[in-house]
């Protein structure tokens, strides 16, 4: 356990350091992120009135909807391209082979890489939340929060696994990867990352129902939208955490599959 912990430290400290050392990309990120929450802002103010049905279970209004969504997606994207982007990065500087090369280790430098991507991409998450707190007066429940946690904690097991997945592909076969395809481009149109699924067709819903965004975005907003307890969200909540446990299995022997198979053809390195 301590040397999970001395390896993720290193992680750490080496994102940190290079996210430090760009202080001015770091300022324009948060510019970034004010105005892609303008354009949203100003889009919900075209809906307001209107009362929508499709919004008036999580409270009516457009932008709170619409800044968890995104803020949701911002961490999915850690934990789904985060493990990919380690190994591209890792290839590319030639230094792939000694992490993930040495008996037993490959797991260890795998979670620690991914945890220090989360943790970087939690800051993001909740710049979303104090930005569009106090820079646009959205009211959030306070009550809801310790939820939120839990299902964001879900979210995080579950597109860690799929993480692992979509690297396991990197590995093996290098260009193209349907699982960032399907779990993240189209997760924003099926999950309801910009409107609620409802005003989706029926044959898109069922679609929709496969990716666990779907429900963590669900019990999210319920949560900090409208402060539902827990127990209505107990079936988004089992489904979500079914999505962790399959996907962490799956996850984990197919990245163990790609990578003895890289091992053997000696592609490891090779991008």
């Amino acid at each position: 356990m301590f040397n999970f912990f001395r390896v993720w430290a290193a992680f750490f400290r080496r994102d940190f350091l290079n996210l430090a050392s760009y202080r001015l990309s770091f300022f324009m990120a948060l510019v970034s992120l004010v105005f892609y929450l303008l354009i949203f802002f100003f889009v919900g103010r075209v809906f307001s009135g209107l009362g929508s049905a499709y919004l008036s279970r999580y409270g009516g209004a457009y932008f709170p909807f619409v800044v968890i969504g995104l803020a949701m997606q911002s961490l999915v994207g850690a934990g789904l391209g985060g493990l990919s982007q380690v190994i591209s990065s890792e290839q590319y500087l030639g230094t792939l082979e000694p992490m993930l090369g040495r008996r037993g280790g490959a797991f260890r430098v795998l979670a620690a890489a991914s945890l220090s991507r989360y943790i970087t991409s939690s800051g993001r998450l909740i710049a979303y939340f104090v930005v569009s707190a106090l820079v646009f007066g959205v009211s959030f429940r306070l009550g809801g929060f310790p939820l939120f946690a839990a299902v964001t904690a879900l979210t995080v097991a579950a597109y860690f696994g799929l993480g692992m997945f979509s690297a396991a592909f990197l590995l093996a076969f290098k260009q193209g990867n349907p699982v960032n395809l399907f779990f993240g481009q189209l997760a924003a149109l099926l999950s309801g990352v910009y409107f609620p699924v409802e005003v989706l067709p029926d044959w898109l819903r069922a679609v929709g129902a496969f990716i666990p965004l779907t429900y963590a975005l669900e019990v999210g907003r319920s949560a900090l939208l409208t402060g539902a307890a827990p127990a209505a969200s107990a079936k988004a909540l089992a489904i979500l955490g079914s999505f962790a446990a399959v996907s962490l299995a799956v996850g984990a022997a197919s990245f163990r599959w790609a990578l003895v198979r890289a091992k053997r053809d000696g592609s490891l390195s090779q991008y």
